[in-house]
């Protein structure tokens, strides 16, 4: 008979009521090695016998022993693992019980070779336990053997060692612990999803089919690299649509190829399908100085100069021109381009951010929404 069996397999035995009034209750048995010839329990059980009781038509053995006495105060239950050819299983009873009844049924009347433990709860990790045989007598409990009760010489077979992987819990506890982790569990798999997709939603490029090539002119004025970043940001998501190409001055040099900056600006937004002007506060101040000998503010008086001019040299070119506020109202927005198409700064590049998808409508000339299934913003 394997001590694995006792320990780990589920027993059902019908049990009753002990002298404390206690009812016991089947519980999960701890794991265990059967290499240990040592012995360190909490417990001591003296006294042990089996008697003979019957009860609703069936005869009942019952395992009594002497009061026990404990060497750890905080022990709360006994638990008891029997042991029969047949059937195993532990049950948790009140520290004060004396006695466990089980019921002999059919098909192992002539069994008479018991083994059981008795051992503290908590237990704790490495607790050593002895397990006892017992030898019975087949003719022990019948019509003739009521309410007798018979000492038996138990012998200590083997001691078990608790394994240290594994405990001892209430069904209880093992419950709320596994609701907890997997709470925990839920909660870290949604934080990864909706970060993969707010990373997903920020840097993936934007496929379009049957766009026409088109060329975006972007007016700026960024001088903290904070702000330059932002614009860059801007630029690269609206390049990675399918044929659309971003002009942009990063370098604010008059050493341009082609007679510098000024010829550079006037070939590009002559060229450009669509001119997109990014108003910030620092814009609105470039725009109002013109003595000045900032490179950024020189640029950006270029630029607003001859976009005027093609504004007013070609009504169609209105169509073609939009001002993009970043931090600026649109009260704010000088009375040259206030007539013109206004959109936000997007938030975000997905199509949940409105700004971003009316930029995207304006630059391609179609409602993105409309777009086949494969494309996405």
């Amino acid at each position: 008979m394997m001590l694995t069996s006792l320990l780990t397999s589920i027993l059902y035995l019908q049990f009753m009521k002990t002298k404390s009034e206690d009812t016991s209750s089947a519980v999960d048995c701890p794991g265990s090695t059967e290499n240990s010839s040592e012995f360190n329990s909490n417990i001591e059980i003296k006294n042990i016998r089996v008697c003979c009781s019957y009860s609703n038509h069936e005869y009942h053995l019952v395992l009594q022993w002497s009061n026990p006495s404990f060497n750890n105060k905080t022990v709360k239950n006994l638990v008891v693992g029997f042991y029969s050819p047949s059937e195993s299983g532990c049950f948790k009873l009140h520290k004060n019980t004396t006695e466990f009844e089980f019921t002999r049924k059919i098909g192992y009347n002539s069994e008479n070779n018991f083994q059981f433990t008795i051992f503290t709860e908590p237990i704790a990790h490495g607790t050593e336990l002895p397990v006892y045989s017992l030898l019975i007598e087949n003719k022990l409990c019948g019509p003739s053997n009521i309410g007798d009760c018979n000492d038996v010489k138990s012998t200590k077979i083997f001691t078990t060692i608790v394994s240290p992987r594994t405990f001892l819990f209430s069904n209880e506890i093992q419950i709320t612990i596994l609701i907890f982790l997997s709470l925990i569990t839920f909660g870290a798999i949604i934080r990864v999803v909706l970060k993969i997709r707010r990373q997903y939603a920020w840097k993936n490029p934007i496929p379009y089919n049957e766009v026409k090539e088109r060329l975006v002119y972007i007016s700026h004025c960024s001088l903290a690299k904070k702000d330059k970043k932002k614009v860059m940001g801007l630029a690269a998501q609206l390049n990675s649509i399918s044929n659309v190409n971003i002009c942009i001055d990063l370098c604010n040099q008059n050493e341009i190829l082609n007679h510098g900056l000024a010829k550079w600006i006037l070939d590009n937004l002559e060229k450009a399908d669509k001119i997109i002007m990014v108003l910030t506060p620092l814009y609105l101040e470039a725009i109002t100085l013109r003595a000045t000998t900032e490179n950024e503010f020189l640029k950006v008086n270029a630029e607003t100069d001859l976009i005027r001019k093609l504004l007013y040299k070609n009504c169609q070119r209105s169509s073609q021109f939009a001002v993009i506020l970043d931090r600026v109202r649109a009260e704010e927005t000088p009375t040259e381009f206030a007539g013109r198409s206004q959109l936000s700064f997007p938030n975000a590049y997905n199509r949940n951010d409105k700004s971003w998808t009316a930029l995207v409508g304006f630059v391609i000339e179609q409602n993105p929404f409309n777009l086949p299934k494969s494309s996405t913003v």
